[in-house]
């Protein structure tokens, strides 16, 4: 079937010979032609061809913005990702078979059993500004999207009608780690449908008259505010999620943006419009993702919808084969489920990679993009992953904007708090959350989270999500740290850690049998050791793992003042510690973590290295190779040594 405005899909025609799998010893033209175009051996075809040296930025952005309005066609959103499933399985490498099945056949949730629910959840209680927004958000997703559809009463498959069909829902549903479903009917007239509609009716009030569980599944609604003035409608899957696999899997996100970075890079990003709606649901589960309108009409997603824990994977697994073409083809990219960004140290080949990379997305998957979110002139200062990247100064840090939301959040809780009120563990959780998206700018603002985090994760082992904490001391002064001068003072990262010039290396241990440490540092071919008993105070600690960082922090107080005495060279020095005790590298490296005790000690050792401008990593070293600092740690011999 066609589409108004499109001619017919590539899946209606014969592959041509240059169109076999690249596993076949064939490249894909498109690839072929991507590469030529970026070696220069090809000035492109169209408004490619305008991408010139000598361009300027405004030029750029004008031909790039043009192609994305072209290569977006009228045709509705959803499922565009099921519309050239032959291009696809073409494009990606053979091992790459869950998106190509996905795009011929639709997405399949994993679920772990088949769901159940004995009755629907009750609605949320809405404002009625907020059930008008609903109501709008479903319009647009039935009408312009075509993300969802109408839902019958029963509790069985809805039927589909072969006219209306696309060619991914009348495949067989794809076989995985999830149960088997049963085949969705299909119909040639709406006849057919509505006599199977009664007759799934009368079968669905029997169960439910003998008190069996429904066959399908209903969640409740509600909207989110988007940054745009506009509204999401997510669906609360928090019942249907019990029964989903997550398997862990790796999403790119702010470390790797860092680590793709080069000095005086240029930068572009794109949004994919509606990239969940893009991946249609296979039919034989729609059943399961099913919810009640305000005006009481039963709709189920036809599509990847918000809610459901497996959608930001699915979005990933998909796409990033896709991403891999881009990659292969020399362009330095990464997305994050929907966000787009390419890098390059020229501006025309730039505004290339990005051509190539719409190219690819639009006109050879059939995806869209969302063209107001786009940065289509070449940048050196740009935001993504709401952190601004600063090429020129090699610099990251968060926008205003948001540390006045922490701000504002820090200082609501704390007036509750000094009531003597609990605060909900959901609001705690909350800023929480806010303050750990800015680590990666804002180096001190994991250690000032210590007692925050330790407060609301005891009581949410206690009570759940729905309960109050009551906070600490140290919790209030923390909220004191956020509220001041000092996130806009710390605020600014190096992208990349600068070369230190001062080269340390440092090697610790230390004893149980006597409570001693010992080290030996090594600069500029000299060495440097010491010895020593822990304090009274660090003597009553318990496991050796306080042990050793205590060792680890005395040796290095002690032996660093000695090697470099001038304090002024401190902030070109980078001291590599070796360590046996790898609970010590962890909390050397992170600082805070899920011991009170250990997180307090990193959190302390971070600020006095920060304070004298010292760079400190840490890696494991095996016991057998530590042998210096372990005779050093052992003042008193004994049998057992």
């Amino acid at each position: 079937m066609g589409f108004p405005g499109e001619g017919p899909p590539p899946y209606h025609r014969t592959p041509a010979p240059w169109e076999l799998p690249q596993w076949v010893g064939v490249e894909h033209q498109f690839i072929q032609y991507s590469r030529s175009v970026l070696t220069g051996a090809s000035p492109g075809k169209g408004l490619l061809s305008k991408l010139v040296d000598g361009a300027t930025d405004a030029e750029l952005e004008g031909i790039l913005r043009t192609l994305a309005e072209r290569g977006n066609s009228a045709r509705p959103v959803a499922a565009r990702f099921q519309s050239r499933p032959k291009n696809v399985r073409l494009l990606v490498p053979r091992e790459a078979v869950v998106t190509a099945s996905a795009a011929e056949r639709g997405v399949a949730y994993r679920f772990s059993s088949r769901p159940f629910q004995s009755r629907a959840p009750r609605p949320f209680r809405l404002a009625a500004e907020e059930t008008e927004a609903v109501s709008a958000e479903v319009r647009r997703l039935r009408d312009v999207c075509h993300a969802i559809e109408r839902a019958p009463l029963h509790d069985r498959h809805r039927a589909i009608l072969q006219s209306e069909a696309h060619p991914y829902e009348l495949e067989d549903f794809p076989t995985g780690p999830w149960p088997p479903e049963e085949p969705v009917p299909i119909f040639q007239a709406e006849s057919e449908r509505k006599q199977y509609d009664r007759a799934m009716m009368a079968e669905c009030n029997q169960r439910i008259a003998r008190g069996r569980h429904r066959r399908d599944f209903e969640s409740a609604v509600f909207t989110v505010p988007k940054s745009d003035g506009g509204h999401r409608l997510c669906t609360d899957f928090r019942a249907l999620n019990a029964f989903v696999q997550i398997p862990k899997f790796q999403m790119e996100g702010v470390q790797q943006v860092a680590e793709l970075i080069q000095p005086n890079d240029f930068a572009m990003l794109v949004d994919l419009k509606d990239c969940y709606l893009t991946m249609g649901v296979h039919p034989g589960q729609r059943r399961y993702c099913r919810f009640l309108a305000p005006d009481g009409a039963r709709y189920q997603w036809k599509t990847v919808s918000f809610g459901m824990a497996e959608a930001p994977q699915i979005c990933t697994k998909l796409l990033r084969p896709l991403i891999k073409i881009l990659k292969g083809l020399g362009i330095r990219c990464l997305i994050y489920i929907d966000d787009l960004l390419i890098l390059h140290q020229d501006r025309v080949q730039l505004a290339k990679s990005m051509a190539i990379a719409m190219e690819l997305l639009q006109e050879q998957v059939g995806l869209q993009l969302k063209i107001s979110k786009g940065q289509w002139a070449p940048s050196q200062v740009f935001t993504c992953l709401r952190l601004v990247w600063d090429t020129l100064q090699m610099q990251v840090a968060v926008p205003p904007k948001r540390i006045k939301a922490i701000q504002r959040s820090a200082s609501r809780i704390q007036k509750a708090a000094a009531r003597g009120n609990p605060v909900p563990s959901r609001d705690l959780a909350r800023l929480v959350g806010q303050i750990i998206s800015t680590t990666r700018a804002i180096r001190p603002a994991k250690r000032r989270l210590l007692y925050l985090q330790h407060d609301l994760g005891r009581e949410v082992r206690k009570t759940g999500w729905k309960g109050q904490v009551l906070l600490s001391k140290q919790a209030l002064l923390a909220l004191d740290w956020w509220q001041g001068s000092n996130p806009w003072r710390a605020n600014g990262d190096d992208i990349l850690p600068p070369i230190r010039p001062l080269q340390v290396t440092l090697r610790t241990d230390a004893a149980t049998n006597n409570v001693g440490f010992g080290g030996e540092m090594i600069f500029q071919g000299r060495k440097f050791s010491t010895q020593g008993y822990l304090t009274a105070e660090e003597q009553k600690e318990l496991y050796i793992n306080e042990f050793e960082f205590s060792g680890m922090e005395n040796t290095l107080r002690a032996l660093l003042p000695v090697a470099i005495p001038n304090k002024r060279l401190w902030p070109s020095v980078h001291v590599s510690v070796e360590l046996d005790n790898l609970t010590s590298v962890k909390y050397g490296t992170v600082a805070v973590s899920r011991s009170v005790k250990m997180s307090e000690k990193g959190a302390r050792f971070f600020d006095w290295k920060e304070q004298h401008g010292l760079s400190v990593g840490f890696r494991w070293l095996a016991g057998r190779l530590n042998v210096r600092a372990d005779q050093l740690s052992r003042r008193i011999s004994t049998h057992v040594d």
